[in-house]
């Protein structure tokens, strides 16, 4: 297979009454709380120094996608399915894409600051420095991304056999 979607195999899951279990929801919703807590700190803060040095619109990005990528490692540890699988494939590639897609943003806002400072060539698509050119460099990215899984699904096929642990 490609690799995108779940393959026909015996598959051994974790007993929602195990402790490992509670453990690993346990971190997953501290995760949740944590980058919602942080998200409103910098809602309530937007106009410290820090706060717009940083770029909010980036730190909203970077917090959004830890939590989908926090929710993403939920489907490995409940009871598999075509469905769970294909949903950790789809938050797995959001996750990804956001997070570097904002990642290279920021590269590039960097880069524009030396730039600024010194006579470093001016970038070939600046656009993309801008926010607007951000959110949509970010939409494009995940776009591609889930065309990319679906496409590449239909050519799987899934299957499971269970057995709790």
């Amino acid at each position: 297979g490609s690799g995108t979607s779940c393959v026909n195999v015996d598959i051994k899951y974790l007993s929602s009454k195990s402790p490992v279990f509670v453990a690993l929801i346990c971190c997953i919703i501290f995760g949740l709380i944590s980058t919602f807590s942080t998200g409103q700190y910098i809602l309530r803060k937007e106009e410290r120094p820090i706060i717009k040095a940083s770029n909010p619109l980036f730190l909203y990005l970077m917090l959004f996608g830890l939590s989908l990528g926090m929710l993403s490692a939920l489907a490995p540890i409940v009871k598999p399915s075509p469905g769970s699988c294909f949903v950790e494939y789809i938050l797995y590639v959001i996750f990804s894409s956001i997070i570097t897609t904002a990642l290279f943003w920021r590269c590039g806002s960097i880069y524009s600051l030396f730039k600024s400072a010194s006579n470093f060539s001016q970038p070939k698509l600046k656009f993309f420095l801008t926010q607007k050119g951000l959110v949509i460099l970010v939409v494009a990215v995940v776009v591609l991304n889930i065309m990319e899984v679906i496409i590449l699904r239909q050519f799987d096929s899934v299957g499971w056999s269970y057995r709790e642990i």
